[in-house]
């Protein structure tokens, strides 16, 4: 039998909270180049854009010495076409499922309804596979699906909760997403962080650091040549 992964609320609401009031400017200048630039090119940089912001959250939540700055949310170009296709496919499909039931009466209403709170559950996670674990679409897609399935009611309450939550801020204060969607990150990428684990520096951090942590060829080399002086 399949082992349910615990889903701890109260944990991960409130460490989300305590980032979010500590980095609020940061978060929501970041998350509104995210919302300014996805409307501007017509929701094509709203999947990079996105793990871009993820990115800066899951160093957020890794307490990374080296805090992020409202520029960083531009890394997540690094993944471009795996957070455009992600958008692309799945949001291509959702519509053309969402229009089909449209014609069901009555009962196409109520799935499509719990379709609407079902689906952006078992994805929540794919966002953040993508760059943190370097997956291409439809593998992150799969590890999000398969992480949810593990124990889905309280996987999707989640999802749900953190929507709401995260809607909170824009409706009391009048000025939309941009407020919203730093919240909505953190819950999901603190429960991200404790299911799926700590990576490395490099993954976190974009692939151009990665190079960085690797020894050149010419000190593995050197290493090699290196031999006691006598034999």
């Amino acid at each position: 039998m399949e082992q349910k992964t615990d889903v701890k609320f109260g944990t991960w609401i409130e460490g989300a909270f305590t980032i979010y009031k500590e980095n609020f400017v940061v978060l929501c200048v970041a998350a509104l180049l995210v919302v300014l630039l996805s409307i501007l090119s017509v929701g094509i940089l709203y999947g990079p854009m996105v793990v871009g912001l993820n990115l800066m959250v899951l160093r957020f939540v890794d307490g990374s010495e080296d805090e992020p700055k409202i520029g960083d949310v531009f890394r997540g170009f690094n993944y471009f076409v795996p957070a455009f296709v992600f958008v692309l496919v799945w949001g291509l499909i959702f519509y053309v499922v969402m229009f089909i039931l449209s014609f069901v009466p009555c009962a196409g209403e109520v799935i499509n309804l719990i379709l609407s709170v079902v689906v952006p559950a078992c994805l929540m996670f794919a966002l953040f596979l993508i760059p943190d674990q370097k997956l291409d679409f439809w593998t992150a897609s799969v590890k999000s699906f398969e992480m949810v399935k593990s124990n889905p009611l309280p996987f999707i309450g989640l999802s749900v909760l953190a929507g709401i939550l995260g809607s909170v801020g824009a409706v009391l204060c009048g000025v939309g997403v941009a407020l919203s969607l730093p919240l909505y990150a953190l819950i999901v990428g603190q429960a991200y962080r404790d299911v799926f684990g700590t990576s490395s520096a490099a993954e976190v951090a974009g692939p151009e650091s990665s190079t960085a942590s690797t020894p050149s060829s010419k000190d593995a080399h050197d290493d090699d040549t290196q031999e006691p002086a006598g034999r």
